[in-house]
């Protein structure tokens, strides 16, 4: 099992975390013990960062939300000037 060296990215901590990868997948996450912020400990939400990583309704692609409706497609940045 590889242990890759990361950070958590759910809140602006950004906790020092290890990513325990096992057959190309993220198996599971614990705190990183010589990172001064967190000193190996990780919030609920950072201890199941793995399970964001694989969920079935994690978007995948570039959302357009366009008079209430939530299209999918190519992000496009859309300026527009109202005066």
């Amino acid at each position: 099992m590889k242990v890759v060296k990361t950070a958590c990215e759910l809140c602006a901590w950004s906790c020092g975390m290890e990513a325990y990868v096992e057959g190309g997948k993220v198996v599971r996450v614990k705190g990183m013990k010589e990172h001064p912020l967190n000193n190996g400990r990780l919030c609920p939400k950072g201890s199941v960062t793995h399970e964001y990583v694989y969920a079935k309704d994690r978007i995948t692609t570039p959302m357009l939300n366009e008079d209430g409706r939530k299209l999918i497609g190519i992000l496009r940045l859309r300026f527009s000037l109202r005066i």
